[in-house]
């Protein structure tokens, strides 16, 4: 969208006098960095509980999970975002808005605190928040389970030796 911008001014005059591209223009930039952002926190959620030792977390890392947040969430997404369709409109070109597609004034202040504040506080503040707690978490995870894991050095051999259980050596 920003390439048309900078490659011929034209076109890009023409698009924004278009009400159809405005709005679509805006729930993109609006909706899509919620989309990926969410789908990377939930990717990484899901690697938590696929590398959790606790049989209830690995339950939820499946298929069958993942088939049914997918889509709730690219609905819930496309929902909350769809207030930019409704408010975003062309605008008559000022100084403050150079484009012609904008936010009407009375409007300004709700679209600023949804489209503003909230994604910034989401993409900026929560979601880098959550990727880290759930990447301490995984490391965790993992250096857990090396630990249940060692090396037992026999004379012919590296074996396992897992929590729980101990090879018996010499039989077979």
């Amino acid at each position: 969208m920003e390439l048309i911008k900078y490659s011929n001014s034209q076109i890009d005059a023409y698009t924004n006098s278009l009400q159809v591209w405005c709005k679509l223009n805006n729930y993109s930039v609006f909706l899509l960095p919620c989309l990926s952002s969410t789908y990377i926190t939930l990717a990484s959620i899901d690697r938590f509980c696929s590398s959790s030792h606790r049989e209830k977390l690995r339950k939820l890392s499946q298929v069958k999970v993942s088939c049914i947040l997918i889509p709730s969430i690219l609905l819930i997404w496309i929902l909350f975002s769809s207030h930019v369709l409704i408010l975003f409109d062309i605008m008559p070109i000022t100084v403050t808005n150079p484009k012609g597609c904008g936010v009407p004034t009375n409007f300004y202040i709700f679209a600023l605190i949804i489209d503003g504040y909230f994604f910034a506080i989401f993409n900026g503040v929560i979601v880098p928040l959550f990727l880290a707690i759930f990447g301490y978490l995984i490391y965790s995870n993992i250096q857990q389970n090396r630990r249940r894991v060692v090396p037992v050095w026999n004379a012919n051999c590296y074996t396992y030796k897992t929590d729980g259980y101990t090879p018996k050596y010499g039989t077979k």
